[in-house]
C-alpha cells in the first residue's frame, strides 16, 4: 500500500505551497498481488501551484518524487536522493498571460539554466523520530496537529481516487468535499 509514503510527500506540499484544492491519482497494481503498490498523483494547492508526485513499493528502482510547474520553470525533488533541480523555462520573458496555450503549442517554452540546489542529506527517518521525541517532551511548543490529520486524509484520498478513478476535492478546512 502506498500510504505509508504519500503521507510524506503530501504533507511536504502542506507544508512548502499550502492546502491542497485537488488531486487525482492513478494506482498501478501488479499480477501477484491486489494491493495498490504504486501511484502516480497530479495535484493543485489552493494557492494555484500545480504538482505531481509518484511513490512505489515495487519499482526495482526506487522512486519517490515531486514535481511542481510553473510559468517560470519545474521544481523536482528526488526524496530518495535527496536533490532538488530547477529546469529554468529559457523564454520566460515571453508574456504568457493572454494566450498561454497558445504560446505552449507555437513551442515557446524552452530548457534555460539548469540549477541543483545544495542540500544537506540527513537520515529522514532518523530526523522524523528526532522530531516527535523533542515534541512530546514539550522541547517544541508550536506544533500544529491539523498538518498531521491533513497529510492522513490527503493519503487517503490518493486511495480513493485511485479506486474511483475521480478528482478529488478539498472544502477550504481541508476536509474531503462529496
Amino acid at each position: 500500500m502506498v500510504i505509508d509514503l504519500a503521507v510524506h510527500d503530501l504533507d511536504l506540499v502542506n507544508y512548502l505551497f499550502g492546502r491542497l484544492e485537488h488531486l487525482y491519482a492513478h494506482h498501478i497494481q501488479t499480477d501477484s498481488t491486489a494491493r495498490t503498490s504504486t501511484a502516480r498523483v497530479m495535484l493543485k494547492t489552493e494557492s494555484g501551484v500545480l504538482g505531481s508526485s509518484e511513490f512505489s513499493w515495487i519499482s526495482p528502482r526506487r522512486q519517490r518524487s515531486l514535481s511542481i510547474y510553473g510559468d517560470k520553470g519545474l521544481l523536482v525533488g528526488n526524496l530518495v536522493d535527496q536533490e532538488v533541480w530547477f529546469y529554468e523555462n529559457g523564454d520566460v520573458s515571453i508574456d504568457y498571460s493572454d494566450n498561454y496555450y497558445q504560446n505552449v503549442i507555437w513551442g515557446r517554452v524552452s530548457e534555460g539554466k539548469v540549477i541543483k540546489f545544495p542540500i544537506k542529506r540527513e537520515e529522514p527517518l532518523r530526523k522524523e523520530l528526532d522530531y516527535f521525541c523533542r515534541l512530546i517532551s514539550g522541547e517544541i511548543q508550536d506544533y500544529d496537529p491539523l498538518h498531521g490529520q491533513l497529510a492522513v486524509q490527503y493519503s487517503q484520498a490518493v486511495l480513493e481516487s485511485g479506486r474511483s478513478g475521480q478528482v478529488i476535492r478539498f472544502d477550504p478546512e481541508g476536509s474531503v468535499g462529496r
